[in-house]
């Protein structure tokens, strides 16, 4: 069975989790300088903030397109329906 670490201090509970979060783990190499530490952790949100933002843009970009098409495909909707009740009007 597979335990957490412990942790000494508040710093090394901290690293851990953000290790955690980002799926990194504890691998063979890691930084041990508070400092170094402090600068993977900013790469770490950095690049989980980059791969939001990208998800995101393209997700707003599909939306969009979808969006578009439904417009169309309505007013199109609107224009055989206004076409059938005027043929049955007359």
């Amino acid at each position: 069975m597979s335990r957490a670490p412990r942790s000494e201090s508040f710093g090394q509970a901290l690293w851990w989790a953000l290790t955690t979060f980002s799926t990194v783990g504890y691998g063979d190499t890691f930084p041990l300088s508070t400092q170094g530490r402090f600068i993977a952790a900013l790469l770490t949100i950095g690049g989980v903030a980059l791969a939001g933002v990208v998800t995101a843009t393209l997700a707003s970009w599909i939306v969009s397109l979808v969006e578009e098409e439904n417009a169309e495909q309505e007013a199109a909707t609107q224009a055989q329906v206004a076409a059938c009740s005027s043929r049955s009007a007359s």
